[in-house]
């Protein structure tokens, strides 16, 4: 937290800085997500057949 908190000192951090960086790696995270890791797994289990899970 200190890293991200700056000169605050030790111990002590900024809310409003912690939820910004939050929110950036979470709109990050998502923003791989969609664009790398999706179209690689799909690509490496394409060979599998689909299988329906949601049966009723």
């Amino acid at each position: 937290m200190d890293l991200l908190s700056g000169t605050l000192g030790a111990g002590q951090f900024s809310l409003e800085l912690v939820l910004a960086w939050t929110a950036l790696f979470v709109v990050v995270m998502l923003g791989m997500e969609h664009l790398i890791v999706n179209p690689v797994e799909r690509r490496l289990t394409a060979w599998r057949p689909e299988v329906n899970v949601w049966r009723r």
